[in-house]
């Protein structure tokens, strides 16, 4: 998975290995992070990431890609804020550009469900979890 400032790409064809996912919840204000997997973000909050250099405004119902070892600065907006997460490794040949976040509001609630099914099999069936993703 390569970043611009706006897009990412990464190689979906193959089944990726499920790192970890979950649902994460933050107080507001600022924190860093540096994951050394790729994930995939669904926020249900609003404020801003800077990602090495470049900077991303976030609204309830964006996704994110982000690369591993990028450095993340995450600014919430919102008294608490929740994302979906997965971190993922990978393993297809070639790669789709996609926006590095994107506006999913009218299918925020679809995602979410597909998301959470994701960690619903990842506690009882990795693989199938994996293909979900």
């Amino acid at each position: 998975m390569q970043v611009t400032p706006r897009s990412v790409s990464v190689a979906l064809s193959a089944r990726p290995t499920l790192v970890h996912a979950g649902i994460s919840r933050h107080p507001g204000g600022i924190e860093d992070y540096r994951v050394s997997a790729h994930t995939l973000h669904l926020y249900a909050w609003h404020g801003r990431i800077d990602c090495d250099g470049a900077s991303l405004p976030v609204c309830f119902g964006h996704v994110g890609f982000h690369p591993p070892g990028l450095h993340t600065v995450y600014h919430y907006e919102d008294r608490t804020c929740e994302l979906i997460y997965c971190h993922f490794q990978p393993h297809g040949r070639g790669g789709e550009s996609y926006p590095a976040m994107m506006d999913l509001a009218p299918h925020y609630a679809e995602l979410r469900q597909s998301l959470e099914q994701i960690l619903r099999l990842s506690a009882v069936n990795r693989e199938r979890a994996e293909l979900r993703l």
